[in-house]
């Protein structure tokens, strides 16, 4: 099940803009396996697996002066 998710995750992010190259000018916190520019020079996402403790860590930047929301669902 957990496969599943963590598939469906993947799969949709791909889905949403094909990664070319992110745009953040800040630095992640550490190395991702994985990164897409969800709107370009908005909206940066990088994320790592971790199988063996059954984790998954996400890092966004996203430029606003409000307030965002950052949601997911199988």
């Amino acid at each position: 099940m957990k496969t599943h998710i963590l598939s469906w995750i993947i799969l949709s992010v791909l889905i949403v803009r094909k990664t070319i190259a992110t745009t953040s000018p800040l630095t992640p916190y550490t190395s991702y396996q994985f990164s897409t520019e969800l709107e370009h020079n908005i909206a940066d996402l990088w994320w790592i697996v971790d199988e063996n403790r059954q984790e998954i860590t996400f890092e966004l930047h996203i430029k606003t002066t409000r307030w965002i929301a950052f949601g997911i669902s199988p």
